[in-house]
């Protein structure tokens, strides 16, 4: 027996498994408390949002109790009512919720060991609950849907299409791509430009306006090119980090995934560009889940606060 996830439903569905990946992430830091303290309370926030969700889908006009106790007691009496089999993996969500109020309310640190452990029993109950109520893989539910952008869009479809075909790198080039075109096109509408500070420090534009020595200039030009390249890598460092900052990603996260790129990627012209890196790891299974699930996240997180990023609108000029 199951019920249609009808569009309503399905959006909750593509939330929870947001918050399932979101924490997902935050569990790989397994070497900062603050991140394990994070993906306990994301991994029992999953579970609280799919039980109120089956609540509004078995009746809709019913409201979720307030406290979880409340709403898994409300869950199990409406399961009985409809005539579904019981809630499954109840002790494992109930050992998850322990974990969280031990680090919400009694500030005691997970271990790396309860963050695996809320993984794998939220994971599991998550899929078995969605196949129990509405026939759904929660692992085929796709948070790109919550992504506006078409072109980013189809960047990210590919790079799920290369993670199911254990194509790590190009899972991670794709995922940077479909990033990678949503930053480009806000720095293009905020700035008017798309490239880099660095590429408009150039010593040759400069000499010709000045009407130096073509000798000079050659002499000049090759003195100054080492100095040019630095100054250039750190202005382009500089303005990654305070765009990053000022649109709202996560930084740390960010400079993880600059760090498992398998090769430098640009736009020109709206063409994907890449070139060999330097710097070059091995990837793994869990880069390219990372890499996925923190593009789609920091895509969602741009176009919440900016809208359509290829039609921005124009901020007001300054008055004179």
């Amino acid at each position: 027996m199951n019920i249609p996830a009808n569009p309503i439903t399905h959006k909750k569905l593509v939330v929870v498994r947001q918050l399932f990946e979101s924490a997902s992430a935050q569990a790989s830091s397994r070497y900062s408390p603050v991140s394990r303290i994070m993906a306990i309370i994301g991994f029992d926030l999953a579970v609280e949002t799919i039980l109120k969700t089956i609540i509004s889908s078995l009746d809709t006009k019913d409201q979720p109790e307030n406290t979880f106790q409340n709403v898994l007691k409300q869950v199990k009496d409406k399961l009985q009512e409809s005539g579904f089999p019981s809630l499954p993996d109840e002790a494992n969500i109930r050992h998850v919720h322990g974990l969280r109020n031990d680090t919400q309310h009694k500030a005691k640190y997970p271990t790396d060991d309860d963050v695996k452990e809320s993984q794998f029993f939220v994971s599991d109950f998550l899929q078995k609950v969605t196949l129990q109520i509405w026939n759904i893989e929660f692992h085929n539910i796709s948070i790109a849907e919550l992504v506006q952008n078409e072109k980013s869009k189809e960047y990210l479809v590919l790079a799920k299409k290369s993670l199911l075909q254990d194509d790590f790198e190009n899972t991670i080039r794709h995922s940077y791509a479909a990033l990678l075109w949503v930053t480009s096109n806000v720095r293009k509408q905020l700035f008017d430009r798309q490239n880099t500070l660095s590429e408009s420090f150039d010593f040759s534009e400069v000499s010709e306006q000045a009407e130096i020595n073509d000798d000079l200039v050659e002499a000049i030009e090759t003195g100054f090119e080492p100095i040019r390249d630095e100054i250039s890598h750190e202005l382009d460092k500089i303005q990654d980090t305070l765009f990053s900052i000022a649109i709202g990603l996560n930084y740390a996260q960010y400079v993880r995934l600059q760090m498992i790129l398998p090769d430098v990627i640009s736009f020109d012209d709206g063409n994907l560009v890449r070139q060999p890196s330097f710097f070059r790891k091995k990837i793994t299974k869990p880069d390219a889940q990372f890499a996925l699930n923190y593009c789609i996240d920091a895509i969602i997180q741009i176009e919440s606060q900016i809208g359509d990023v290829e039609n921005m609108p124009k901020p007001p000029e300054w008055e004179r």
